[in-house]
Formats: structure tokens, sequence, C-alpha cells
């Protein structure tokens, strides 16, 4: 599951913040911290708002939610996980690999039950 070359490339946008939002952030980046700038850590955050809103629409879909409890039952049953991998749709297969990202993390515990 490679990056693609659009993936790896960075375009410049202007956008606003709040202050406070940069000043939390601003103890994170850097040499030897979580990201290596600013810059780094508000897309990492875009991406995060970008898996979360993926998430929610599958658990507020009843049907996108039932696929997708399925297959995470099949992968806990599935003894190749590459091959079934390749069979996912890429967009539930995102939803996954977020879920499993929390999961690593243990912060999916709660969002999970305010889902609910």
């Amino acid at each position: 599951m490679g990056k693609t070359l659009e993936e790896d490339l960075l375009g410049s946008i202007t956008m606003r913040c709040s202050i406070k939002f940069l000043q939390e952030i601003k103890p994170l980046c850097g040499r030897g911290k979580k990201y290596s700038d600013v810059s780094a850590a508000i897309r990492y955050y875009i991406e995060r708002g970008r898996q979360f809103e993926n998430l929610l629409e599958i658990y507020n879909n009843p049907e996108l939610r039932s696929k997708f409890e399925g297959t995470l039952k099949r992968i806990a049953e599935e003894k190749d996980l590459e091959k079934y991998f390749e069979t996912i749709d890429p967009k539930l297969l995102d939803s996954i690999i977020f879920v499993a990202k929390n999961k690593k993390d243990a912060k999916i515990k709660q969002l999970l039950l305010s889902l609910k």
C-alpha cells in the first residue's frame, strides 16, 4: 500500500486558524518532536479529520455500518490478510486503517462510545 506520487507532492495554501490552535501545536513541532514543523502537524490533523468523517459516514449509515462491522469480523478470521485487503473497497479500507490506528493509540474506545 505505497503512496502515489500525488500523495507525496505538497501544495501551498493560505488558511486561517486560531492563535490558540497554533499555540497548542507549536510545542509538538521541531527536530525530535512529533511533527517536523507546523505544516506537518496541520496536514496530520486535516487527514485525521477526513478519516474521522469517513468513519462517521459509515457509522451513520446502517447498511455501510453493517458491511463495515462484517468486514472487521472477517479480518479477525482471515488467514491471508494481504489478499483479503486487496478485495476491500479503498474507502472502507481507509476506515479500517483509521480504526486500527486509533485502537493502537487506545483512543477508539471513547470514539465508538460517543458514536453510539
